[in-house]
C-alpha cells in the first residue's frame, strides 16, 4: 500500500515539476523585451542573408578590382545606387563617376555599382543582371557601360532592355554567349540584385536614383535649410563631398 501511495506521491510530483518549469520558461519569455527577442531574430536571419549575398560577391569584386575600378584593400568605400533607365543616373555615371574613376586618387577607394531594379516584372532588371554575367567574364564595365547607352538609344524602355538587345551586346563585347546565357536564363544573380536595392530602401527614406554612399554613408548637401540625399551632382562637389567623407 505504501509503495503504491509513494509512486503515486513520486508521478504527482514530476507533473508538478514538469508544470512549475513550462510556467517559468512561458514567463521568462513574456518579461523579455520585445526589441530584444526582435533583435535576436533579426540578427539571425542577417547573419543568413549575408553569408548568402557573401559567397556571391567574392568574385564579382574581385573582377571589378582586376578591371582597375579600385583598391578593394582599401577601407574607403563607394557606392552609387543607378538605374539604367534613369536619366540622371545616365548624365551621373558619364559626366561625374568616368572622370571621378580616372583620377589617380582612386587608390584610395573601391568603387561598386548597385542598382535599383526591383521587382521581377522590372524592364531594367534583365540589363543589372547582364552586368553581373559579363563580370563573369572580366567585362562588367564594358556591359555596364552599354547598358546606360540602350537607355540613351530613344526607344521605350521595354523594347531597349529586350533580351535580344542584351545578347546582341553580349557579341559585340566578345562574351562566351554560352556561358553569358546560362547566367541569364538560370537568374543567377537576381536574388542577388533584389537584395541589395532593397537594403537601401528599407535603410534610406525618401531613396531616388542616383545616390551615392561612402563607407555607407549617404553623400548629402546642405539644401534648403536642412541636409538632403542628392544625385548628379558635378565632378568638383561630388570629389570635395568623398574627401571629406573619408576624412571623418
Amino acid at each position: 500500500m505504501f509503495k503504491k501511495m509513494y509512486k503515486n506521491l513520486m508521478s504527482l510530483a514530476l507533473v508538478v515539476l514538469a508544470l512549475v518549469l513550462v510556467t517559468f520558461f512561458a514567463l521568462y519569455n513574456a518579461q523579455m523585451p520585445e526589441q530584444e527577442r526582435f533583435s535576436v531574430v533579426t540578427k539571425e536571419k542577417q547573419e543568413v542573408k549575408e553569408a548568402t549575398i557573401s559567397e556571391l560577391e567574392k568574385d564579382f569584386y574581385a573582377n571589378i578590382y582586376l578591371e582597375g575600378k579600385g583598391n578593394d584593400k582599401s577601407k574607403n568605400f563607394i557606392t552609387v545606387l543607378s538605374d539604367y533607365a534613369c536619366p540622371w543616373s545616365n548624365k551621373f555615371y558619364n559626366e561625374t563617376i568616368k572622370p571621378f574613376l580616372s583620377q589617380n586618387e582612386l587608390k584610395d577607394f573601391f568603387v561598386q555599382y548597385d542598382f535599383l531594379s526591383l521587382g521581377e516584372q522590372s524592364p531594367t532588371l534583365i540589363a543589372s543582371e547582364a552586368a553581373y554575367c559579363a563580370n563573369d567574364q572580366g567585362k562588367f564595365w564594358e556591359m555596364h557601360d552599354k547598358m546606360f547607352g540602350l537607355s540613351s538609344s530613344g526607344q521605350d524602355i521595354e523594347t531597349a532592355f529586350a533580351k535580344e538587345n542584351i545578347y546582341k551586346i553580349a557579341k559585340e563585347i566578345d562574351l562566351t554567349e554560352d556561358s553569358f546565357k546560362e547566367c541569364i536564363e538560370n537568374k543567377k544573380y537576381r536574388s542577388l540584385i533584389i537584395k541589395r536595392a532593397s537594403h537601401y530602401l528599407e535603410v534610406f527614406e525618401r531613396l531616388g536614383v542616383p545616390s551615392t554612399f561612402v563607407n555607407g554613408k549617404p553623400i548629402t548637401l546642405f539644401i534648403d535649410g536642412s541636409e538632403q540625399m542628392v544625385g548628379a551632382i558635378d565632378l568638383k562637389t561630388f570629389t570635395d563631398k568623398i574627401n571629406e567623407m573619408k576624412s571623418r
